[in-house]
Order: structure tokens, then sequence, then C-alpha cells
């Protein structure tokens, strides 16, 4: 099944303000469009999201998963636009927020930027990533 790239960015700006008026207001959608568009990508993948009551929005264990890959297919798609709309401009830098995920996304991160540049010039951004994951494995913080 292709999921449905506006309704996927939709569902991560709910998630991450765990509010739909917050979520649609950020959108520059209505929040009944907004939140028919999130029912609409529950039912597509048969599962519910998001539990909705009087206390707010709660991510439902699907809702965390879709929320982290969400995430990583919104970034993969950001940086292969980018590549393509810019091809000459190397180097290429990855940037890593101090405290965001865990090795284990960052590593897995880093290695998904790593296979995204096969038009790179030259051997040195997939060196410097390289070199990264290893800092990472090694335990050292990257800056």
């Amino acid at each position: 099944m292709d999921l449905d790239l506006r309704k996927l960015r939709y569902f991560v700006a709910v998630a991450d303000r765990l509010h739909f008026g917050r979520a649609a207001d950020d959108l520059h959608i209505a929040q009944p469009v907004l939140s028919r568009q999130i029912r609409a990508l529950e039912h597509d993948l048969g599962t519910p999201l998001l539990t909705r009551d009087s206390h707010g929005v709660v991510l439902t264990d699907a809702g965390r998963q879709l929320l982290a890959d969400g995430k990583k297919q919104e970034a993969m798609r950001v940086f292969q636009y980018n590549a393509k709309k810019y091809p000459n401009r190397w180097p290429v830098h990855v940037g890593l927020m101090r405290g965001y995920s865990a090795l284990g996304d960052n590593k897995k991160a880093l290695e998904e930027a790593k296979l995204a540049l096969p038009q790179a010039p030259d051997e040195g951004n997939k060196k410097n990533l390289q070199n990264m994951i290893q800092q990472l494995e090694k335990g050292n913080d990257i800056n």
C-alpha cells in the first residue's frame, strides 16, 4: 500500500503536538479537515493511531511506530529532493540533534543517508558518514 505523504505529514504534525488545533494552525488548514484526514489515514491503515478524549490526544502503539517511521520518511524525502534540485552542491552536511534519539536511531539515519548519496562526486561524503557511524559505535559524541 502506498501511503499518502500529505496524510502522513498531517499525522506527524498532530502526533508531535498531541493537539489537533495547534497542528491545524501550523499546517494552515482547518481543524475539521485535519481530523477527517487523520480518520481517513486510520481507515487506510486499518488501525487507530490516536486515542482522543476530553483530556487530549494520546498515541497508540501503532501511532508511535508510524510517527517514528513518518519522521524518517519525511527527512529522506527532503534530503532526496534537495539532492536532485542541487546536484552540484557538495559536500552534503548531515546534522543530528543532540539528545534527539538513541544510538541506534542515529546510526540508522546515518547509514540511510550514506545510501542516498550515490551521485556524490567523490567518496569524501560517504567516508565522513562512515566515520560518524564509527564514532557512534565507539560511544563518542558527534559534534
